[in-house]
């Protein structure tokens, strides 16, 4: 049996997190299963070894397939984009530097990710959360559905506003990572994640 997400949040036992994220990848289906173990295992040495065209390809062919799930779904953005200016934008990335309560570092990283044509706030942090999983989660709808439930953050207030906006906006996208890096970091004896 899942357990409702305000339930988890408050599990301090490794069998429950262990369980949530068995039942994770039970909803992936076995036509998806390869490209899911692929973002879920993506270094970012491979990432930091693409040329242009590398990139370029990993971001058509990889991410947006997985992300959307439709091999051209938004990659029409992406073609009229030049190789050179989605170069600059991994550089970008990979120059970036993190730290605890980073709010700052979060929205710029997440402006950069953002310049790439197709994506979104939410599909931007999905890019960062592949290469820096220590660092960022996916923010989207079913985020923050599931963070409306938790009344004891402290950012309760805030994450009920976001669901009378259409869109996830840079600084919406900025609270939930700083929310989920507190709940792991909080919770990473119980959950073994570091």
């Amino acid at each position: 049996m899942h357990q409702k997400p305000f339930e988890l949040w408050r599990s301090r036992r490794q069998q429950d997190w262990d369980q949530a994220l068995r039942a994770y990848w039970d909803t992936v289906p076995a036509r998806s299963m390869e490209i899911e173990r692929a973002m879920d295992n993506l270094s970012l040495s491979r990432i930091s070894q693409m040329d242009e065209s590398d990139w370029f390809l990993f971001l058509r062919d990889e991410y947006f397939y997985w992300k959307f799930m439709v091999r051209k779904r938004n990659t029409n953005y992406l073609e009229k984009q030049s190789r050179a200016e989605l170069f600059e934008i991994k550089r970008e990335l990979l120059d970036m530097r993190f730290s605890d309560d980073d709010r700052d570092g979060i929205r710029r990283a997440i402006r950069a990710a953002d310049k790439v044509a197709g994506l979104d706030v939410k599909s931007a942090t999905g890019l960062l959360a592949v290469m820096y999983p220590k660092w960022f989660g996916t923010v989207d709808r079913h985020v923050i559905d599931c963070l409306q439930t938790i009344s004891e953050l402290p950012e309760f207030d805030a994450i009920q506003e976001m669901s009378a906006r259409k869109n996830v906006t840079v600084d919406d996208a900025t609270l939930l990572v700083l929310v989920m890096r507190t709940a792991l970091s909080e919770k990473s004896s119980v959950t073994g994640i570091p």
